[in-house]
């Protein structure tokens, strides 16, 4: 087989599949991860690259403690997540989210952030 056939071939398969392998992620968080905040955040917003389904969001202190937080994830899917969060005193804080992508990858992350004072 000549050198060139195989390779557009090969490139062809790779460019078919590449789309199939590029999983959703978090594109940003608008609290970064390691923040220290002046003061406690109302919410986060969660941006993915593409649209998912947000199944779970939980919130914890330093001590990993859950803390209530009033929200439910919408039954649709979408690409950017505002999350109200509870007024918290200074400390350590984890948020943590599991969401499923449309090809059904389980797409589960947290983001930590400090807050020194309100």
């Amino acid at each position: 087989m000549n050198k060139a056939f195989v390779a557009s071939v090969f490139l062809a398969v790779a460019a078919l599949t590449t789309p199939a392998l590029a999983h959703t992620k978090v594109q940003t968080t608008s609290i970064a991860d390691g923040a220290l905040l002046e003061r406690a955040p109302a919410s986060i917003v969660l941006t993915f690259t593409r649209a998912t389904g947000l199944t779970g969001v939980a919130l914890a202190n330093g001590r990993g403690e859950p803390i209530l937080i009033a929200y439910r994830p919408p039954a649709n899917f979408g690409r950017s997540f505002t999350i109200p969060l509870p007024p918290v005193p200074p400390g350590e804080y984890r948020l943590s989210w599991r969401a499923i992508a449309r090809d059904g990858h389980a797409v589960p992350d947290a983001v930590k952030f400090t807050v020194a004072g309100n």
